[in-house]
């Protein structure tokens, strides 16, 4: 996917955690015990106060789980944002299609600065 002439991709702070965080659900798909201290970390993330308008799903046990939902969460929190930034509505199909290739663009270039 390329970026239409005149397209800037502007990654923010947003962007790498969300990255970072998503790159941790996957590694900790592949290996169930981590160290406690690491365990503790996460745990103080996924509960941090920013947090307090959105409970976790008491279904959620796994530390992965509960984070890979703090993640979807931080993509929801990304499109409202994008919404407000654009002049989409919520219910326009367009607006997530736009978001998803802005996205994709933004997960191109985070690739690149990798070392996957």
């Amino acid at each position: 996917m390329e970026p239409e002439p005149n397209e800037e991709i502007v990654l923010t702070g947003d962007d790498l955690v969300v990255e970072y965080a998503a790159r941790l659900v996957d590694a900790m798909k592949d290996r169930p015990e981590i160290p406690s201290h690491l365990s503790s970390r996460l745990d103080q993330f996924i509960h941090y106060k920013v947090w307090s308008v959105s409970t976790l799903p008491a279904h959620l046990t796994r530390l992965d789980e509960r984070l890979a939902h703090r993640v979807a969460d931080m993509r929801e929190r990304k499109f409202k944002l994008f919404l407000s930034k654009s002049s989409h509505t919520a219910h326009n199909p367009d607006a997530r299609t736009d978001f998803q290739r802005a996205e994709a663009l933004k997960k191109q270039h985070l690739d690149n600065l990798s070392d996957r």
